[in-house]
């Protein structure tokens, strides 16, 4: 401050004879004592005394003469100053105006640095950098110069702005002084952070035992041995400032240094200490750390742990996050967790970083979720895997898989199309292809395509891999040979399945293929053949083979063969036997009975067997044919009265109607015997009206044409052909012709053509003889050649024209096609015609059962459980009917809160053959006790319920969503991760995905990783 004070007193020595007169300033003036006071002051650093001294200084008047202005200037650059070391108020904002207008250079230098000083005070770094520039190095002395250029450096270091630093910092680190080891530690860091590691080293070395460096620097410089690739010195670096008393600020990073050389040496197991303290003692880990630590316990076995490590990464989506999950899955097989194997390979496989890895993961996904149970899932890799890698060596492997899941979900077609396409002699090749091509055939079997069934069925037995199937092949192809009146080969096939020691296996396959029901088949093909003699043994095969039901059908049978022998001593003792039960059996039996006493000539015995089966109560199956039987004895016996009496009944039978022409018939030509033209023409006009297409009509044509033409009256006969709008002889044969021709068509199952002679013979002739018949036959046709909605309107017209024989087929063709349409009020309807004409308890059961689901169809849960109570009354409903009609009251039950029977229901309709019922109940079933808090049970019959609900995506979704709120119950927010992935990834139901997706939300929550990068 000498040099500032000497220039002050010059300047107003020189200023003295440029004063004004009578403002003449006096060495002691209050303005002038304050100036030197402040000087004073501000030179022993007393900053406030220093501001207030100038404050009061600057507050007297203003002269105008060059020394004051002088005296002034360096009065207010001191108070600024002064300002600024006391971080006064208001200070800052001054001196940098000051700043704007301060002359000499000298002092807008100082000034400038005090304001950058005052900045880098405050920590604001890169507000001081300016001013630490501007501030120059003229007006400065060594000591300032030094300090100036460090503190701008340590400014430009922390702004990053490392050019300019490192500038300044190559030349502090050299200078000796206090700056001297800060800028070698500055300079250091810096040339570690561009990667010059050999100046780094040599700076940190020069500081490396300095008591404030010892903590940190060491640990730099094992790092920079680390990056230079030098291992070995780096750990044992590490390892010496890891020692008792030695002390470190990066504890932790200097374990995880030695974790990492060890692990890169392949020394794992004595990696994980030091990997595990870093693990311990840090909040967040990078995901390169997490997964070497995982990696290293992979590799000394140590699965658990492993496992503990790689989970966290199944957030992260990239090639390291790929591999983790690829080993995770490896982990979890060895601790045999098939589940938390498939979720983890389920991961690695969505992910595209790693073909390899990714070919390898679908694979070992599909085959995970094929074993535990989610047979969509495996499909869905399987199907990527081929079409995503068309040349991988895995394809044979995943061929057969994918047709072993088809097989599991029923999907014979694409099963079996999958290995005709692709043979191959893998091991289990044979075996599969064997089912595929059986069930595939019994699937055409089923929908009426014989050929192409038996087609199939050859192939199956192309294998014969599995005694089971082989046999089961053998007893189909029977039943389809015996129904394409192959009567030759049905026997050969029946033959080999009753020769096969294998032949009981087959029921392992199908429950219908029995030896008694082969037996059975077997019988009736030599029947057909009139080898009664063969068919007879065959029956009684059947007979002993079979169970009680069964056994009394071959008997039946048996005495049938042995009465086309007219060995009616064997038979009759049979029939007897039958005779004494109940049912339609016996009934038919004591019919037989009857026929036979008749053939003995006892009459009378024949009588009384058929007087029996005509009273019983309720009325008997054979009452008709008994009536009728008793009719014709009457006639044999020439009590032609009493035969019209017991006739007539028939002619009013609704629920026997085919007798009622055939009784007419009987009745007219007995009215003729006993004289009675004009009854016989009453009787004959009777069947000519009602019965059109009975074959009797043109019998009882005849009749009358004869007696008109013996009354000479052959006018009354064509009065009688145009009252009942019948053609002229010519025509009669033109309608025959028409109509042999369009049924010829449809017994060779040429459907199109059969349709379109169909409706040539109903344009011709539209009441024609077969015109009812006609009809129907024309909608089987349409229908088998898959002309489903004009098939659905032929039906519809034929149910309007009041129910005949054809109704109930119709109804329910008609029915099945509004189902297949969507229509539900439409099949509602067919339905209803069906409950309210249905005389059987068969036909019943299936009204209510379209019923039942026509209303849970169209939200009308009150007729759903009507319906269902009335399916239940039913005597004959299968089980899996039954339990959907069980299922829809249940459900109705729960949602009214009424839960007393689901504890009981549900785990029986769990186990239903209705695949749809098991899915819903098995969910139900699942949720239920997942309420109960019993996770363990819940999860097993949650996973059952996946592979039980294939092919029913809502209860598939919805058990899948269940999985994973059973995993965040057991905290186990992996899978539960892995789950709820998998649904929003997969599924196109709206809502369920959004379920899933708030669940993933509440999961980052739920799950607190140590993973840094998330």
């Amino acid at each position: 401050m000498l040099l500032k004070r000497f220039i002050t007193l010059c300047s107003l020595a020189l200023a003295l004879p440029l004063a004004a007169p009578a403002q003449e300033l006096s060495r002691f003036s209050p303005q002038q004592d304050a100036s030197f006071r402040t000087n004073d002051q501000f030179d022993a650093a007393l900053w406030s005394l220093a501001r207030q001294s100038a404050q009061s200084a600057l507050n007297g008047p203003l002269y105008l003469d060059a020394a004051w202005l002088d005296t002034r200037r360096n009065t207010e650059y001191e108070k600024a100053v002064s300002g600024l070391k006391t971080t006064s108020y208001g200070a800052l904002d001054s001196a940098v105006a000051l700043l704007q207008q301060l002359n000499p250079q000298v002092l807008r230098d100082r000034l400038s640095l005090a304001i950058a000083r005052y900045y880098f005070l405050q920590g604001k770094l890169a507000a001081a950098i300016p001013y630490y520039q501007t501030s120059g190095i003229a007006n400065l002395s060594n000591t300032e110069i030094a300090d100036a250029k460090f503190e701008l450096a340590y400014c430009y270091f922390n702004n990053h702005q490392f050019g300019p630093a490192d500038t300044l910092l190559s030349i502090m680190k050299e200078v000796p002084g206090k700056y001297y080891s800060p800028g070698n530690y500055y300079y250091g860091l810096l040339a570690y952070t561009k990667g010059e590691y050999a100046a780094a080293l040599k700076s940190f070395a020069r500081i490396r035992d300095e008591k404030i460096y010892r903590p940190v620097v060491p640990y730099y410089m094992a790092e920079i041995y680390y990056f230079k690739g030098e291992r070995d010195t780096a750990l044992a670096e590490a390892l010496s400032l890891l020692q008792p008393g030695v002390p470190s600020y990066y504890e932790n990073e200097l374990h995880l240094l030695a974790a990492q050389c060890l692990f890169e040496a392949g020394r794992f197991g004595d990696a994980l200490p030091y990997f595990e303290y870093y693990y311990n003692h840090s909040e967040k880990l990078r995901k390169e750390d997490l997964y070497e630590m995982g990696y290293a316990y992979y590799r000394v076995d140590e699965w658990t742990n492993a496992i503990a490590k790689f989970k966290p990464l199944s957030i992260a989506k990239d090639s390291l996050g790929q591999a983790a999950m690829y080993l995770l899955g490896d982990c979890y097989l060895k601790t045999n967790d098939k589940t938390g194997a498939r979720n983890a390979f389920g991961l690695c496989a969505e992910m595209p970083y790693n073909p390899g890895q990714r070919e390898a993961a679908l694979l070992l996904h599909a085959k995970l979720c094929y074993e535990t149970g989610f047979p969509d899932e495996a499909m869905r890799s399987l199907r990527s895997l081929m079409q995503d890698y068309p040349g991988s060596d895995y394809l044979p492997a995943a061929r057969l898989l994918q047709s072993q899941l088809y097989l599991e979900t029923n999907n014979y077609k694409d099963a079996y199309q999958a290995l005709a396409r692709f043979p191959t002699n893998d091991a289990g090749y044979g075996s599969i292809f064997q089912r595929a091509a059986y069930g595939y055939g019994l699937q055409k079997l089923q929908s009426g395509q014989l050929d192409e069934a038996d087609k199939l069925l050859s192939e199956s037995l192309s294998q014969q891999s599995a005694p089971a199937y082989t046999a089961a092949t053998h007893f189909w192809k029977a039943e389809i040979a015996y129904r394409q009146s192959r009567y030759d080969s049905a026997v050969y096939f029946d033959q080999t399945f009753l020769r096969a020691a294998s032949s009981p296996l087959a029921q392992q396959v199908s429950s219908t293929a029995t030896r008694a029901h082969a037996a059975s088949t077997l019988g009736y093909a030599l029947m057909q053949l009139k080898n009664y003699r063969e068919a007879q043994k065959a029956f009684a095969t059947a007979k002993q083979e079979g169970n009680n039901t069964t056994a009394t059908n071959a008997s039946l049978r048996e005495a049938d063969a042995y009465f086309m022998q007219k060995d009616f001593a064997h038979a009759a003792p049979i029939y007897t036997s039958l005779a004494s039960g109940t049912g339609t059996d016996a009934e038919y039996a004591r019919l037989q009975s009857a026929i036979i006493a008749g053939l003995r000539g006892d009459n009378t015995e024949k009588l009384k067997l058929l007087s029996n089966i005509m009273s019983v109560t309720p009325p008997s199956a054979y009452a008709a044919e008994a009536r009728y039987e008793m009719g014709l004895t009457q006639i044999t016996t020439g009590r032609y009265d009493e035969a019209v009496a017991t006739l007539s009944l028939l002619t009013t039978d609704k629920k026997e109607p085919e007798f009622a022409p055939k009784a007419l018939l009987k009745i007219g030509s007995l009215q003729q015997q006993l004289n009675k033209d004009e009854q016989a023409l009453e009787s004959f006009r009777k069947l000519i009206r009602d019965f059109p297409s009975a074959p009797e009509r043109s019998d009882a044509l005849a009749a009358c044409k004869r007696i008109f033409v013996e009354r000479n009256q052959p006018d009354a006969y064509i009065t009688l052909l145009k009252e009942f709008n019948l053609p002229l002889a010519s025509d009669q044969e033109m309608d025959t012709a028409f109509y042999n021709a369009a049924e010829l068509q449809y017994a060779s199952m040429n459907w199109a053509p059969a349709a379109a002679a169909f409706r040539r013979y109903l344009q011709q002739f539209p009441a024609g003889m077969k015109a009812l018949k006609a009809r129907y036959y024309l909608a089987n046709s349409l229908y088998n050649s898959k002309s489903y909605a004009v098939a659905r309107q032929a039906y519809d017209t034929l149910l309007q024209a009041g129910w005949n024989a054809f109704s109930e087929e119709s109804a329910r063709r008609a029915a099945e096609l509004a189902l297949a349409d969507t229509a539900w009020s439409d099949a509602n309807r067919y339905y209803g015609l069906l409950a309210e004409h249905a005389e059987t308890d068969e036909s019943r059961s299936n009204a209510f059962a379209g019923l039942m689901r026509t209303a849970s169809r169209m939200h009308d849960e009150a007729a759903a459980v009507r319906n269902s109570d009335s399916l239940l009354t039913c005597a004959q409903v299968a089980p899996g009917l039954r339990d959907e009609a069980t299922l829809i009251i249940l459900r109705q039950r729960l949602l009214q809160g009424d839960s007393s029977r689901a504890d009981t229901l549900l785990p029986s309709l769990v186990k239903s053959d209705n695949a749809a019922v098991a899915a819903e109940a098995g969910y139900r079933w699942a949720q239920a006790l997942f309420a109960a808090c019993k996770l363990k049970e819940s999860e097993k019959e949650a996973s059952a319920n996946i592979k039980r609900s294939s092919g029913y995506e809502w209860w598939l979704v919805k058990t899948y969503l269940l999985l994973g709120d059973i995993s965040i119950a057991k905290k186990d927010y992996f899978n539960a991760r892995a789950t709820f992935q998998s649904v929003v990834r997969n599924t196109k139901l709206p809502e369920l995905r959004a379920y899933a997706e708030q669940r993933l939300q509440e999961l980052k929550n739920l799950d607190h990783s140590k993973l840094s990068n998330e």
